[in-house]
């Protein structure tokens, strides 16, 4: 104790250019840090102390048996210790990167809140939030991860983040599943140029064009669930929000190419959730790259096909995906590369595929869970265009849906949070972030307990969203401060903000309200097996079935 007493009051003070650190949750911020630092050592001067024992008895001339017994207990200790000391290393060693950074504990010896991350994410944020305030430090595997949630830090957050003083944060073998060239991993300038060339595809402008598309594939594959009498599970809506996207890339999908991309797909994305992250031969993550190239070359080949079939002045170039992306140019006028296009179209299936499975189980947990919203729902679109359905009429006539849409992604969000890491030291408030260290902006907890913004947020209320002129409007429910969930920004961050929002979140948008109208205009739901998933991030998923509902 002796010995580790300076250190801790090195490690709890502030270095001489800096300003007067925090203190007002310092016990226990560093209670587990005191106790963690003095079992390791208490453990290394038992050890010693055993070992010099230890080594006394093997000098008395005794049976062979009790030497070859000394010698073990002597190579254990040894062990015990040499892992305690190495313990004690990595504790000090977070003492100093953790010691200006916000309020928080650091969880259980050498893992940290691992454990609490894998069981409840979102849970354990909230916790965090109510114990230390709205920015704090938590503990991954002796790495200290700062979470901001006020709108204030989280403008400050991004404000870095476009200038290239921080970076977004993905893990290894994620960014190799997906390729280094894609948008998500971007920072600064080059993020900047990459965003110029892909925005225009998925602006509110162009995803009009996609509209009938859209509503063509949906009808398409909601009769066919219908028609099939079975439960679905979660993933054939990735399924479909996979498909829907190809046809919009390249003006169509032939059925048995598609066959081959799902396939693909699948097995590629099982890849994400491999729980060896390294590609030792036989294993999920080796398997998924090799299904990566496969797609990889059909991609290619159809890139290639529609850059021959369309060129740049075409009627589907000006008005399909693909055409918006391989013909577009950056400020100096160059076109994307292969590589660019192929890895960033891995990113577009990758962010829908998973966020499409979690939003409609939040939408039809919502659905069964509240029947009276389903009834005000039916009404409302059953007075919609049953063949053509009018954009600006889904975003602007149908204050029901789209009440109920923002409801649930606010407690639902397809993403827990953006995780970023810094390039440079940088100074924020009182605190200092040392080169390398991890901020996440939070986007979930925040929304569910901001009662200040969303009065009762922990429950669902679809009436907070409606507009002051609708007959169910209440005052007492509706949100403190008007939001428009159409915009992304630090208010409703559920498809993020600033510099990483999301590129199709218009086109996400709209193709669930295609999709949502389109099965409350002609089936009814049942819906089975609901449960929630925690790890890697808060989702409902369940199992449903469509029935084909009488003409209205």
């Amino acid at each position: 104790l002796i010995v580790l007493l300076p250190y801790w009051i090195m490690a709890t003070t502030t270095p001489s250019d800096g300003v007067v650190s925090p203190y007002a949750h310092w016990y226990p911020t560093w209670r587990n840090h005191i106790l963690h630092s003095s079992f390791y050592a208490g453990i290394i001067a038992v050890c010693w102390r055993s070992s010099e024992t230890l080594s006394k008895r093997s000098n008395n001339k005794n049976s062979s048996s009790n030497t070859i017994v000394t010698t073990v207990l002597q190579s254990v200790n040894l062990l015990v210790g040499a892992i305690a000391a190495y313990c004690l290393k990595d504790e000090l060693a977070y003492m100093r990167k953790r010691r200006l950074l916000p309020p928080g504990d650091s969880g259980i010896p050498i893992v940290g809140h691992l454990p609490l991350v894998i069981k409840d994410s979102e849970a354990r944020s909230i916790n965090a939030i109510r114990k230390y305030g709205p920015m704090y430090t938590y503990n991954l595997l002796m790495n200290p991860f700062v979470v901001c949630t006020k709108e204030a830090d989280v403008r400050w957050a991004t404000s870095q983040e476009r200038r290239g003083k921080i970076k977004g944060l993905m893990l290894p073998h994620f960014m190799e599943l997906v390729g280094e060239e894609a948008i998500l991993f971007k920072s600064g300038h080059e993020h900047k140029r990459l965003r110029k060339i892909f925005e225009p595809a998925f602006s509110p402008m162009a995803i009009r064009d996609y509209a009938a598309s859209i509503d063509m594939e949906a009808s398409n594959k909601l009769k066919q669930w219908s028609d099939s009498g079975d439960f679905q599970s979660p993933r054939q809506w990735a399924m479909l929000t996979m498909r829907i996207f190809f046809v919009c890339a390249f003006g169509e999908a032939e059925e048995e190419r598609m066959k081959e991309l799902t396939y693909l797909f699948e097995n590629w994305l099982d890849g994400f959730n491999a729980p060896i992250p390294l590609k030792i031969p036989g294993t999920a993550l080796a398997k998924a790259h090799k299904f990566k190239k496969a797609l990889q070359e059909i991609l290619i080949e159809m890139i290639n096909e529609f850059k021959e079939t369309n060129p740049p002045d075409s009627p589907l170039t000006k008005k399909s995906v693909m055409g918006r992306l391989c013909y577009a140019t950056d400020e100096n006028g160059n076109l994307p590369s292969e590589k660019v296009l192929v890895d960033n179209l891995y990113l577009f299936i990758f962010a829908g595929f998973d966020t499409t499975k979690g939003s409609f189980g939040g939408f039809l947990h919502f659905l069964n869970e509240n029947p009276r919203v389903q009834e005000l729902l039916v009404e409302e679109v059953k007075e919609f265009d049953a063949t053509v359905l009018d954009v600006d009429q889904l975003k602007n006539g149908a204050p029901i849906l789209n009440a109920f849409l923002a409801e649930s992604w606010r407690l639902t969000a397809p993403l827990t949070s953006h995780a970023t890491i810094t390039t440079e030291a940088l100074w924020y408030k009182e605190y200092f972030f040392p080169k390398g260290t991890h901020i996440e902006i939070d986007i979930q907890a925040h929304a569910k307990m901001n009662d200040e913004l969303y009065p009762d947020a922990e429950n669902f209320c679809f009436e907070r969203w409606l507009p002051k002129d609708h007959p169910l409007y209440d005052p007492s429910k509706a949100n403190t401060t008007e939001i428009d969930y159409n915009v992304m920004n630090s208010k409703f961050r559920t498809f993020n903000h600033g510099a990483h929002a999301c590129l199709g979140g218009h086109f996400a948008k709209l193709q669930v309200r295609i999709i949502l109208t389109r099965l409350l205009q002609s089936y009814k739901l049942e819906v089975q097996n609901d449960r929630t998933r925690t790890f890697p991030m808060r989702q409902f998923l369940n199992d449903f079935k469509l029935t084909k509902r009488e003409a209205m």
